[in-house]
């Protein structure tokens, strides 16, 4: 549960390992870029203290490092939850897949 106002330090496995389908790559391949495709409806993504934009790329390398993070700024309603879209892309082919 995220506290309204709270932030959040966002981390590698909660991105891979920790989805209700987690990441895998056929080829073994390491997670290496997030790509935002639609932001948080009740709160901030932010790298590196500034917010964060539809479309734009984060390593993973900043994520490993704590700079991805979610400030929750309202609270969902009643059957309504907090998300927001993005693509992988891997080590080897740097191509994006959902």
């Amino acid at each position: 549960d995220v506290v309204l106002g709270t932030e959040v330090v966002i981390t590698k496995a909660m991105l891979t390992t920790e989805l209700s389908i987690p990441y895998s790559d056929p080829e073994g391949d390491a997670a290496n870029k997030l790509k935002v495709l639609a932001l948080a409806s009740f709160g901030t993504l932010k790298l590196n203290g500034s917010p964060v934009t539809i479309n734009q790329e984060i390593d993973f390398t900043d994520i490993d490092a704590g700079l991805l993070t979610y400030l929750s700024t309202s609270i969902p309603g009643i059957g309504e939850s907090e998300s927001f879209q993005f693509e992988i892309s891997d080590t080897g082919s740097n191509i994006f897949v959902g």
